[in-house]
């Protein structure tokens, strides 16, 4: 995704995981499948209005941009679907319960059909840009909101549920890692991502150094954890742990019920996203360039894959992957997008999908396509663009 601050957000796609191997693997291994190809591609609607982290609901992609739009475009062919015109960027991914978008702004909380684009209702008493997540089977939306409040709303009718405040037993900034230097003009907090397990809420207090567990039908505080570092990416949820990523460069899993830590594993530079599991492994980018496997009971590390560098330096990865076919689908800053195996951690393909562009997103797949969102690397190589990767 773009800058925001000092910060860029990557997009990533990955498959799913499997046994043990400690080999190095890196992208000089040779692919063992053909790459995908473009399949469409939008640039027109971003040169002046910047995409951020797509969401695939139903057959259309759906994107936030910073002039506060909020476009859809079918699946198959990137034509538009419709457009609803929110104001105040859409940085945050938007969430969906399959029917209706949910998205903030600096200009409030909105919820729009799926189908249309058409507004359901629209609340600017609830602004301060932050997360959304939809729990379908509560009926409510959830929004973490720089006014440090967690606030849950109907999803049908935006009706207020309950808010929550964050701010009043935040922690001491851990060293090196003042808040005043990770939030924004007139915000009070900066809450980055929400993750769920149906009955609990994990939110992601950036400027906090912390994970905060709430009880997702009252608000009632359950726990929180602070790491050595600013967090960014949403935790990921099993059944007993919780999983994410700092910018103290360590991967954490904790306890779910507790927060207790279980185990962190030290990479060589700041993890910004969050990750993924299957049944045995978590997987996870760092800004070393690398995308790592580790046991998810023991945090031992099965594999690490090496990215191309950019340039001389290791390439950022900000993504979280996706798995799917034993494979884990990802992008790195660098600019290519790349498969791996998720058995053994070896390459299996890259592609560079826009020649000169860089890729700092999180991206979308509806099963056959893959969609990242681009940007340029400088004035003169590559564009802003909303594209679809996949075979025939």
């Amino acid at each position: 995704m773009s800058i925001r601050t000092t910060h860029r957000t990557v997009i990533v796609i990955v498959a799913l995981c499997g046994a043990s191997n400690t080999r190095p693997a890196s992208a000089e291994d040779g692919a063992e499948s053909q790459p995908p190809q473009v399949r469409w591609l939008v640039s027109e609607d971003f040169k002046e209005d910047v995409a951020h982290n797509p969401l695939v609901v139903k057959n259309k992609v759906i994107v936030g941009t910073d002039l506060g739009m909020i476009r859809a475009y079918r699946c198959r062919d990137g034509k538009p679907a419709w457009v609803y015109k929110h104001g105040g960027q859409v940085f945050h991914r938007p969430c969906s319960d399959g029917q209706r978008v949910y998205f903030s702004s600096k200009n409030g909380v909105a919820c729009v059909n799926a189908n249309d684009g058409s507004k359901v209702w629209s609340l600017s008493e609830f602004s301060g840009d932050g997360p959304t997540f939809v729990l379908p089977e509560k009926k409510m939306v959830y929004q973490g909101s720089g006014d440090g409040n967690l606030y849950a709303l109907d999803s049908a009718t935006g009706e207020l549920l309950w808010a929550v405040d964050f701010i009043t037993d935040a922690p001491q900034d851990p060293p090196g890692f003042l808040g005043s230097n990770a939030r924004f003009s007139n915000t009070k907090a900066r809450p980055s991502a929400l993750a769920s397990d149906g009955e609990t809420l994990f939110l992601s207090v950036f400027d906090q150094s912390r994970i905060v567990a709430f009880n997702a039908t009252t608000g009632d505080e359950l726990w929180s954890f602070q790491a050595d570092g600013w967090i960014f990416g949403a935790a990921v949820v099993t059944t007993n742990h919780l999983y994410f990523g700092s910018q103290d460069k360590r991967f954490y899993c904790l306890d779910k019920e507790t927060g207790r830590k279980v185990w962190s594993y030290a990479t060589k530079a700041r993890i910004e996203s969050g990750g993924v599991v299957d049944a045995s492994s978590v997987y996870f980018g760092s800004c070393d360039g690398g995308l790592y496997c580790l046991d998810r009971s023991s945090g031992e590390l099965r594999w690490r894959f090496a990215a191309d560098p950019r340039g001389e330096r290791n390439t950022p990865i900000y993504s979280v992957p996706i798995l799917a076919q034993e494979s884990a689908i990802f992008a790195a800053g660098e600019g290519q997008a790349y498969a791996v195996d998720t058995r053994t951690g070896q390459l299996k393909w890259k592609t560079r999908p826009s020649e000169g562009s860089e890729l700092f997103c999180s991206p979308a797949s509806d099963g056959r396509l893959y969609f990242l969102v681009t940007r340029p690397t400088d004035e003169e190589h590559g564009k802003h663009s909303l594209l679809a990767i996949g075979w025939d």
